[in-house]
C-alpha cells in the first residue's frame, strides 16, 4: 500500500471513520502479531497484544501528530504493551510459592497422605483467597 494511501487512512480514522481504521488494522496486523510475538514468545500472548494493541490505537489515534511515520509511532505502542506484557509475566512467577523439592517428592510418592492432604488445604484456600481476576 502506498504511503499516501496510509496517510488517507489515518486521517480518515482520526475523524472516526470505522471503515478506515479497519483497513488500518488490516494493513498493520501481521506486523504488529510477529513484532509482539518476538517479545513474549508465546502465540497466546501475542494475540492478546496484538488486540490490547489496536484497541489502544483507536482511542488515541486521534492523537498522533505526524511527526513521526504511523510505523514509529506503532512500534512503540507494540513495544510498550509487550514490556508490560513480560512485567505482569515476572510478577506472576514471583507471587507463585514453589514447593520445596521434599514436599513435591513426598506428593508424588504419597498423594494421599495426611501431610499431603494438608498442603492441597492450603493451597486450595489460598486459591480462594485470590480476587477473582487471578
Amino acid at each position: 500500500m502506498s504511503a499516501d494511501r496510509e496517510r488517507h487512512l489515518i486521517l480518515h480514522a482520526k475523524e472516526g471513520d470505522h471503515e478506515a481504521f479497519r483497513e488500518l488494522m488490516e494493513l498493520h496486523m501481521r506486523q504488529v502479531y510477529d513484532l509482539a510475538y518476538g517479545f513474549v514468545n508465546d502465540h497466546d500472548d501475542a494475540e492478546d497484544i496484538t488486540q490490547e494493541v489496536f484497541v489502544k490505537v483507536f482511542h488515541s489515534i486521534k492523537s498522533f501528530r505526524h511527526d513521526a511515520e504511523f510505523s514509529t509511532w506503532l512500534y512503540r505502542i507494540i513495544t510498550n504493551t509487550s514490556l508490560d506484557r513480560l512485567k505482569q509475566r515476572k510478577r506472576k512467577l514471583n507471587r507463585q510459592v514453589p514447593l520445596t523439592e521434599l514436599e513435591t517428592m513426598q506428593f508424588a510418592t504419597n498423594p494421599g497422605s495426611i501431610e499431603n492432604l494438608d498442603l492441597t488445604g492450603h493451597i486450595e484456600w489460598a486459591l480462594h483467597e485470590l480476587p477473582t481476576l487471578q
